[in-house]
Parts: C-alpha cells; sequence; structure tokens
C-alpha cells in the first residue's frame, strides 16, 4: 500500500476540487447565457455529499493517527485547530453581510445571521440565498462537536458501530419523518439527524479501511478495471428525486459511491486518476474550496441580474474573493492557532 504523507492524504484536494466545481456547476446555470437546469441541481448535491465524506474520513484519520502517535487525543488541539481554521473565514463572510444589510444593499432577515452565526443555519429552513449555503457548514461543524468526543469515549471499536449505527438509521429516519410529519420535508436533506450519515461513512472508511483492504476480494473490486462504473452507477443514483426513493434509498447508495471513489484514490495515488487529481491546478483548487463555498454564494446568484451575477464574471470574481480570503485570512490564522496547541 502506498505510504501517505503525515501532513496531508494524497489525492484529497483534488477531490475537493472536484466537489467544488460540481457545486458551481449547479450554482452556474441562470446566472448568463446558460438556461436554468433544474436535472443539473443534483450536482451540487453530489459535490456537498462529497465534501461530508471527505470530511468524516479525513477528520477520522486524523484522530487515528493522533492516538497512534502520541497514544492519546488531545480535545483541546482538535477544537483549537478547527477554530482558527473554520471560524475566521466563516465569520468574516458574516460580518460583511452584516454591514451590507445594515447600509441597505442587501435584503437578509435578522434571523439568518443568528442562525449562521450558531451554526444552526440546517435546521432554519426558510432563509435568503446570500446565507442559505451555510447549512452544509453547520452540519459540518456539528460533527466537528460530536464526533471527537464519540471517538474519544467510545474508543475507535466501538465508535466504528457508533459510525455504522449512524449510517442505518438516517435513511430510516429520514423516510419515517416523511410520512409522520410531511411538513418537515424541506429539512430532509440539511438537518444534521437527516445528513449524518453521509460524514459517518467517511468515519466508518477511515475506521475499517485496514479490515477492507486486507480483504481480498474488497481489493479485487478496487483494481478492477471496471472499477468506476460502479461508484459513478451508485452516484447516478442521486438524480432520482422520488422523496420515498431518494430518502430511503438513493441517498444512501450515493454516499456508498463516493465513500468507494474516495477509497480508490486514496489507497492508489500513483493511479492514472490519482496523478490527476495531484496536480497542481487541483490541489491548489481543493485548498481553496473553502472559501470558494462561502463566496460562491453572492455571486452565483440566478435571481439577481446584475454585472457581477453574470456569467462569466460572477465566476471570476467569486475565485478572486476566495482567493483573498484564503490567504489574507485563512492561512495567517491558521499559522497563528499552531501557537495555542500544545503538540
Amino acid at each position: 500500500m502506498p505510504k501517505e504523507s503525515p501532513a496531508r492524504i494524497p489525492t484529497l484536494d483534488g477531490l475537493r476540487a472536484i466537489s467544488i466545481v460540481l457545486v458551481l456547476c449547479a450554482h452556474v446555470p441562470g446566472t448568463g447565457i446558460i438556461p436554468v437546469m433544474p436535472k443539473l441541481m443534483w450536482l451540487g448535491e453530489a459535490g456537498v455529499r462529497t465534501f461530508f465524506v471527505i470530511s468524516g474520513f479525513l477528520i477520522t484519520t486524523l484522530l487515528l493517527r493522533e492516538r497512534e502517535k502520541t497514544g492519546r487525543i488531545s480535545l483541546k488541539d482538535f477544537y483549537i485547530r478547527r477554530v482558527f481554521r473554520i471560524f475566521p473565514a466563516f465569520y468574516t463572510y458574516i460580518g460583511v453581510f452584516v454591514v451590507l444589510a445594515l447600509a441597505g444593499w442587501v435584503v437578509i432577515p435578522r434571523s439568518d445571521f443568528a442562525f449562521a452565526a450558531a451554526y444552526a443555519m440546517n435546521f432554519h429552513e426558510h432563509r435568503a440565498w446570500y446565507l442559505g449555503h451555510m447549512w452544509s457548514l453547520a452540519v459540518e461543524e456539528q460533527f466537528y462537536i460530536l464526533w471527537p468526543v464519540v471517538f474519544v469515549v467510545l474508543g475507535a471499536r466501538r465508535a466504528s458501530w457508533f459510525a455504522v449505527g449512524a449510517v442505518i438509521a438516517a435513511p430510516i429516519l429520514r423516510v419515517a419523518t416523511l410520512r409522520v410529519r410531511p411538513e418537515w420535508s424541506g429539512l430532509l436533506d440539511q438537518a444534521f439527524p437527516f445528513v449524518f450519515d453521509s460524514i459517518a461513512l467517511g468515519c466508518t472508511l477511515a475506521l475499517v479501511r485496514p479490515r477492507l483492504e486486507a480483504w481480498p476480494r474488497y481489493r479485487a473490486l478496487l483494481a478492477a478495471p471496471w472499477f468506476w462504473l460502479v461508484p459513478i452507477g451508485l452516484i447516478l443514483t442521486l438524480m432520482i428525486t422520488k422523496p420515498v426513493v431518494e430518502m430511503g434509498l438513493t441517498t444512501t447508495l450515493g454516499n456508498l459511491g463516493i465513500a468507494l471513489a474516495i477509497h480508490r484514490c486514496v489507497l492508489t495515488p500513483d493511479s492514472a486518476f490519482g496523478r490527476i487529481l495531484e496536480r497542481p491546478t487541483l490541489v491548489w483548487i481543493g485548498t481553496l474550496s473553502y472559501s470558494l463555498y462561502l463566496w460562491q454564494q453572492p455571486f452565483l446568484d440566478r435571481h439577481d441580474p446584475r454585472w457581477w451575477t453574470t456569467l462569466p464574471v460572477n465566476v471570476a470574481l467569486a475565485l478572486v474573493v476566495a482567493m483573498v480570503s484564503y490567504y489574507a485570512i485563512e492561512k495567517p490564522c491558521l499559522r497563528l492557532g499552531r501557537r495555542f496547541r500544545t503538540a
């Protein structure tokens, strides 16, 4: 098995790049000469779900590595890393729109700011476009709060059963809610109890990875020349929009396809596709993906006909502002955060 750098996991930045491109492909139609394409909306879902599975896999892998290296896990250091990694760019974005709202340049309900600032937007269904995408960041933050504690308290073995339980429970909960509380249907693809199976599957993959890689039939599947037909076929089921089928089956199948693709890419970074994912441009876009996800929202607004929301100007502006956010806020704050960690 190829060795991985302790500083990063090969191909994950490239996969993040693909994820953010999928989100952009879902948001761009309707902002210029490209008409609105409802059939492409599933690409945004696939992109966000890929971010979720990557997060579960990456965070769990880092926790396992820390325990193996030091014999323990420092929750203090974990949360310091997350705070300095996530909060500065996030609250800068909110701060900018507070100023714009006070100046009367945008209209955003005060409740949107409250839910966004509290990382609870995934429980707030009716919201303005400018802060609407923060539902997925709320899901991630809730995961960061919960999972390390579960991992430390339960240990790796029992935590793996906890994660598997989440993967099984979420589709059951979605379908049951759809039947019993149909008025909550708008939250079934956003509220944490309904979507934590994407992240939990990434956690499960990291925890059972050694056993999977020791299983000859599974290794044969990953190495098969027709392998990509499997994850692509599973991911394409996300196009099915019949509510019960989507909530109970295809969402789980899509997550599984994403997890299989991630495992193949991480396991074989020297493969043809792995080398593509490791190309500098894709790695750079992947490292920029958090800020780009934050700042694409106001520029890729198909409901706003002004020049800065029109293709291709809007994509260029989103990229430029994301670069400013990354280099002026994210990177300096990451360096600052290292001073507060014990290891």
